[in-house]
């Protein structure tokens, strides 16, 4: 049985009782959602805090011990890195590096320049395991995928541009004012690399469910054909349906190029339900490019904007507004997010009535 005193769990592991009963193998392969016991090697370094499944910020240190999921973190902004979708061969001993605040680990393949630190090294204490069997996150999840959905509750995309370009935040006030109107809200975390702070983010705007792809045992959606990464979606509507709500809002990570998103963009089972889509950016370009990329996909339902978050956003609007055919709102402005809320509330009624 694991007997080590660990300073983190990786909240990708969303069941961590499940690891009481489970060894530790020295050697084996390890794929994307595999566990490994980690000492950690340094006292500093890019994700020295890590976020624990409360949702507290745990700072390690030299010698701690972790237990971290294999996996495959392609950040546009922050430390990337990842393993073969086909498995490494590891041992005891063997050196690799944190990859995320989620204890993603992994090989690093890039740091960008304006981090400032080194990625933190660590060493792999063994793999966990049962019966000599490497273990995966889909081992421990109660939840299963799906081959078929056929859903019939309203859904809103929320897409952006990149990371970190204001999704979160959008869909935050989207949760909030839908549930000052006495709506009952699912909200879902479906693509990019696994990380608990989103799906909190939905908890705590006041989301009725929240499921997200890590409860599903899937810690990353990079690298993965429809046909593997589908069932997990489909499993994550069809278990969130049973809560009958009266709206889902997908929220993608990342940008809508990447991360098996284009898969979720071009399913027929799932447009059939979009609604609306809510797109962030970091800038006009970047928005008119996620925007033609959405369309070209076959999403043809309406779109709303919110304003860029870095880049010049008072003279360039009304032109883009005409470009795209839709209005961009400021959801730090209270008028207009209001305003953008009775819109995509309008699609939701639609869609309900009809």
């Amino acid at each position: 049985m694991l007997n080590h005193e660990f300073k983190v769990v990786s909240n990708n592991i969303r069941f961590p009782s499940n690891l009481r009963s489970l060894d530790l193998k020295n050697n084996g392969v390890a794929i994307p959602g595999s566990m490994g016991v980690f000492e950690v090697l340094s006292s500093d370094g890019g994700y020295i805090d890590q976020l624990d499944l409360e949702g507290e910020f745990q700072h390690l240190c030299k010698g701690d011990y972790m237990v971290g999921v294999f996996g495959i973190r392609q950040s546009g902004t922050n430390i990337s890195g990842d393993i073969s979708k086909e498995g490494v061969i590891c041992k005891n001993g063997d050196i690799f590096q944190i990859l995320s605040s989620s204890a993603i680990v992994g090989n690093v393949r890039r740091v960008p320049e304006h981090i400032g630190h080194q990625p933190v090294n660590i060493r792999l204490e063994g793999l966990v395991s049962e019966n000599d069997k490497v273990c995966n996150l889909t081992d421990l999840t109660p939840y299963k995928p799906s081959l078929t959905y056929e859903g019939k509750i309203p859904i809103i995309l929320g897409l952006g541009s990149s990371a970190e370009c204001g999704k979160t935040t959008l869909i935050g006030k989207v949760i909030k004012g839908f549930k000052g109107k006495g709506m009952k809200v699912a909200a879902s975390k479906t693509n990019g690399s696994g990380n608990i702070r989103d799906t909190y983010s939905h908890r705590d705007a006041g989301a009725d469910s929240f499921l997200d792809k890590v409860d599903f045992g899937l810690v990353t959606t990079y690298n993965l054909e429809p046909s593997e990464y589908l069932p997990t979606l489909y499993g994550i509507l069809n278990e969130t349906e049973k809560q009958n709500p009266d709206v889902i809002i997908l929220e993608p990570g990342g940008d809508v190029m990447w991360a098996s998103i284009p898969a979720l963009l071009s399913d027929n089972n799932i447009k059939k339900n979009v609604v609306a889509v809510a797109m962030c950016s970091t800038d006009y370009m970047g928005a008119y490019g996620a925007f033609h990329f959405t369309k070209e996909c076959g999403i043809t339902a309406p779109f709303f904007f919110n304003v860029p978050i870095l880049k010049e956003a008072y003279y360039r609007k009304s032109t883009f507004q005409k470009l795209v055919n839709a209005k961009v709102y400021n959801v730090m402005n209270p008028e207009e997010s209001n305003e953008l809320i009775e819109e995509l509330h309008r699609e939701v009624i639609g869609f309900n009535n009809g």
